[in-house]
């Protein structure tokens, strides 16, 4: 895998509650932003619907998971296992934790 654009599929799933995405490589490579469906809301100006504001974070700066917050906020996962990728940092965790308000359990830790 390698990055979150080959998880944009999922966002067709509006009943999808678990995902195990653990041990894909996830973050080790450069990101190509012509080989998205989608570009980064930092290119945006007038009329985004990206909307990072109500992510804000204490110590996290939100617009490095632009990528992951455009295949992540419109899913209701309850449990993500995300360990033994690149991207699977503490900050990236407080990240997925805000951004999935459902999300119960996190690389197996129960989070409520």
């Amino acid at each position: 895998m390698g990055s979150f654009s080959a998880l944009e599929p999922l966002k067709l799933l509006k009943s999808l509650k678990v995902l195990d995405i653990s041990y894909n490589e996830i973050g080790a490579h450069a990101v190509g932003t012509r080989r998205y469906l989608y570009s980064s809301p930092l290119s945006h100006t007038v009329g985004s619907d990206w909307n990072f504001g109500e992510f804000a974070i204490s110590g996290v700066n939100v617009t490095n998971y632009w990528e992951a917050f455009a295949i992540f906020k419109d899913l209701k996962l309850t449990q993500l296992d995300i360990i033994g990728n690149v991207v699977a940092e503490e900050e990236f965790k407080l990240f997925l934790v805000k951004i999935l308000p459902a999300l119960n359990w996190l690389d197996g830790v129960e989070l409520h």
